[in-house]
């Protein structure tokens, strides 16, 4: 229904978050879920619209922007390492069915979990940020997995790179890079005979 709501131009009146979230209270065994999951999912159905019937007559529901924003909710709320690593998983699975024609959802992905890296909050300071990267591990994890998707997926990511670039840049601030990233490599530029180009 908040498909409908939100992408048929008919609805003159479209839901708020605040009403969507209203509308949804109890529907977890009678307890209430939690207020960013559904803010996210909102937000993903308010950006991505959901087709039933295209042109070809099949069915071509795109689940993927929802499926970011619970993998996203449930990754923010476990507290277990089990549940991280099974969140990180299906992310990496999301990301492998994203790259067919689906880069949005893919840049969707990569930044939200790019947040929580803990690298891209502006107001944190360079300590602040060290102590959250090095004393706990989610930060760690979603910034193993934003690389991860990069290096596996990069051919089909747009506008995600500029998060990825942000994170980068972060952690060479940081001095958190090995030297073998951050020093350029002046043997790549030698033949594959071994001679060096000169220029």
């Amino acid at each position: 229904m908040l498909n409908t709501d939100q992408h048929n131009p008919q609805v003159k009146k479209k839901v708020t978050v605040d009403e969507f979230i209203r509308n949804n209270r109890a529907i977890n065994g009678g307890q209430d879920l939690p207020r960013e999951y559904l803010s996210e999912l909102f937000q993903s159905i308010a950006t991505n619209v959901i087709t039933l019937f295209g042109q070809s007559g099949l069915v071509e529901m795109n689940p993927a922007g929802p499926s970011v924003a619970a993998l996203s909710s449930f990754f923010e709320h476990a507290d277990e390492d089990e549940m991280l690593h099974e969140c990180i998983g299906c992310l990496i699975s999301v990301a492998r069915i994203t790259q067919y024609d689906l880069d949005d959802i893919l840049d969707e992905l990569v930044a939200s979990f790019s947040k929580f890296t803990t690298l891209l909050n502006p107001y944190a300071s360079a300590e602040e940020t060290l102590f959250a990267f090095s004393n706990d591990l989610k930060p760690r994890m979603a910034t193993l997995a934003v690389f991860t998707i990069a290096n596996n997926f990069g051919d089909s990511i747009r506008g995600g790179w500029g998060n990825i670039v942000d994170c980068l840049l972060k952690l060479k601030r940081l001095k958190l890079l090995p030297q073998s990233v951050i020093e350029f490599d002046d043997t790549s530029a030698s033949t594959s005979d071994g001679r060096r180009h000169e220029k």
